[in-house]
């Protein structure tokens, strides 16, 4: 079945880290159309253009359009030799955020396929020290403790916005390794595939003898 795949969290939570070792596995493996659309590629998109230019509320305005946009796209146009898995990464904070869970789960429906969310929710200081790497500056991400302090507070405990869905998964991986991590990511995504194997071959099961294919 066709997936799509949300890992979300605050920065320097290891979205990206994770999503570029699925591709990486997928393409090994050869089951899936695997691609990837991390959220700053959108970013890239939109800063050049719009920049310092507009203020912060047409940058956002701007970066979420796009994604809105890109996703009604991907709906209308995607291999139908094997299945596809369309991973992407987003930072969500507020209920303004909410349009791309919407958007997500739509694109899910629009290619027959499910809407995986996954939740990498590391305590703040940790992401505070990881966001200082040297390859998130030269990617332009948040790479300052004292404005990630600014930004996000210092509730140790921050999370990023809540919401529930039931093939959700939520990882505390401050004291995990990125092996750990992305083992666990991976069990949670073998799970899907069992269950839609087993609810398929029940369906097979239950038609009539004539009917079965």
């Amino acid at each position: 079945m066709n997936q799509v795949i949300f890992l979300y969290g605050l920065p320097a939570s290891g979205k990206l880290t994770m999503a570029t070792r699925l591709v990486a596995e997928d393409a090994k493996n050869g089951v899936y159309h695997t691609k990837l659309a991390d959220n700053h590629y959108f970013h890239d998109f939109v800063r050049p253009f719009i920049g310092s230019h507009g203020g912060v509320d047409e940058y956002w305005n701007s970066v979420g359009l796009i994604q809105k946009e890109f996703m009604k796209i991907l709906g209308n146009f995607y291999p139908k030799d094997k299945p596809v898995r369309y991973i992407f990464t987003g930072v969500i904070v507020s209920d303004s955020d909410s349009f791309l869970i919407d958007s997500l789960q739509n694109l899910a429906i629009k290619i027959g396929g499910e809407f995986i969310p996954i939740g990498l929710v590391p305590k703040l200081d940790v992401m505070k020290s990881r966001c200082s790497a040297e390859s998130r500056k030269e990617r332009g991400k948040l790479h300052s403790a004292e404005k990630y302090t600014t930004i996000f507070g210092t509730d140790n405990n921050r999370k990023p916005l809540e919401f529930s869905h039931p093939n959700q998964l939520l990882i505390n991986n401050s004291n995990m390794t990125e092996d750990e991590t992305f083992q666990t990511i991976r069990q949670h995504l073998a799970s899907k595939q069992d269950l839609n194997a087993l609810e398929q071959s029940q369906a097979r099961l239950s038609r009539p003898t004539g009917e079965r294919q």
